[in-house]
């Protein structure tokens, strides 16, 4: 998965396939949004992200609540939005 891909790498390097292929200046952007986030805010990303899991999938793979989910893609978006500037 690229998921675990990008959570082994301290750096949160992502993989080079074609669905992730990002101009430099675009990964920079997603390398220090993802810096801003929590362990679990993370995990939630890239489930969304880079599985295309949608929220109900999510909240059972991590054995939560749909609303924490909720709730944490709103931090997550708002932490982003903050980063766009």
């Amino acid at each position: 998965h690229k998921r675990e891909a990008v959570l082994a790498d301290q750096d949160f390097l992502l993989p080079s396939g074609d669905d992730f292929s990002l101009r430099t200046e675009d990964r920079q952007i997603v390398f220090r949004a993802l810096r801003h986030l929590d362990q679990r805010e993370l995990a939630i990303f890239l489930y969304s992200e880079a599985d295309g899991m949608t929220q109900d999938e999510i909240a059972e793979v991590l054995d939560v609540s749909r609303k924490t989910i909720e709730r944490s893609m709103a931090s997550i978006n708002a932490k982003l939005a903050l980063l766009r500037g």
